[in-house]
């Protein structure tokens, strides 16, 4: 019934509760921070350092059976000061020390842009940047990633962090991001990904949000990624790199800003 009533508010109701949400959730973090003084961990994006960060995620059986690698429960994961996430700490990395996203004339397309990446892409010089999510309180712009509403050819760069394990039909996804994309240009696909399995998991008898948690560990997951995520990717069209944090940060900044280093970043190139 909650969720039903919420349905039917104005979107200026909605944004107006879900900006309510944040200046509480900040309002924690900062109380958080003050009882954790240090500079013990680091943030790449405020420069905020403490004695500790914010655990992040929720914790799952089916999570922990299979290793999901960037989902469940992460202890020092969120920056009390800012928000950002572990994976977006490292993404932020990622770009600066392996790319030319920050010093050329780009453009970029940025799937359910998180807050940080998002403050931190909009203060870069990119010949366009757009952000969208279906849900119009967390992006500037509503788009579907089975439907996306740009040209063939039309994208320098695209950055779609944890949105495929949501989709039902990925493969029609992968292949509309691979559409979008330049010749030569390049995506970071990200997703929680098994440790465990060869091969994804997904039973689409199981439709309740209940459920969905029981089996993938999120109420809105609708598969558990195993290592064939790789061929998963190819099979649209894309060349993939697998390319591990200890080849542009040493193991004491891995540490520092609170990385996993497991965490491969999914490097995807679209060939001319």
């Amino acid at each position: 019934m909650k969720d039903q009533l919420k349905s039917i508010l104005p979107l200026s109701v909605k944004r107006w509760l879900f900006n309510r949400a944040i200046t509480k959730q900040q309002e924690e973090w900062k109380a958080f921070a003050a009882l954790n003084p240090g500079d013990t961990y680091h943030c790449n994006f405020c420069g905020h350092t403490s004695g500790a960060f914010l655990t992040d995620g929720e914790k799952h059986e089916v999570l922990e059976k299979y290793q999901i690698l960037s989902g469940g429960l992460r202890k020092n994961s969120r920056c009390p000061n800012c928000g950002s996430k572990d994976r977006d700490r490292l993404i932020r990395f990622f770009i600066e020390r392996k790319t030319n996203l920050t010093t050329s004339s780009l453009s970029l397309l940025h799937f359910a842009p998180e807050p940080s990446l998002k403050s931190w892409f909009k203060t870069l010089p990119f010949k366009q940047y757009i952000n969208v999510d279906l849900n119009p309180l967390a992006a500037d712009e509503v788009m579907d990633i089975t439907k996306i509403t740009l040209p063939d050819d039309s994208q320098d760069v695209i950055i779609c962090n944890h949105v495929l394990e949501h989709i039902p039909d990925d493969a029609l996804a992968m292949r509309e991001l691979h559409r979008v994309l330049k010749p030569n240009g390049w995506a970071i696909l990200q997703v929680p990904i098994s440790l465990t399995l060869k091969d994804t998991y997904e039973n689409w008898d199981i439709t309740s949000p209940s459920d969905k948690e029981i089996h993938f560990g999120q109420c809105d997951h609708v598969r558990i990624y195993g290592q064939d995520y790789i061929s998963r990717l190819q099979k649209e069209g894309f060349q993939v790199e697998q390319i591990d944090p200890a080849a542009f940060l040493s193991q004491e900044e891995i540490e520092a800003y609170g990385l996993l280093p497991e965490e491969v970043i999914y490097y995807c190139k679209k060939l001319s």
